[in-house]
């Protein structure tokens, strides 16, 4: 759905990207940067604020010797 929404944005939306050389040029730019950029942005939050498990938080029981 992200991609479709932003498909030629050039042509779909000209006052806001109507300017843009670049997004003339390469169309599929904007659908596809936009997913990766969200994806970027959810693994640094994941990384700044999901808990670490540690080794002594875990049961000894999940532990194989």
């Amino acid at each position: 759905m992200i991609g479709g929404f932003f498909l030629k944005p050039a042509e779909r939306f000209p006052n806001l990207f109507g300017t843009s050389v670049f997004l003339k040029k390469f169309p599929y730019f904007l659908p596809c940067a936009v997913p990766v950029i969200l994806a970027i942005v959810a693994g640094i939050v994941a990384f700044l604020y999901l808990k670490e498990v540690k080794p002594d938080d875990i049961p000894s029981r999940y532990y194989i010797d």
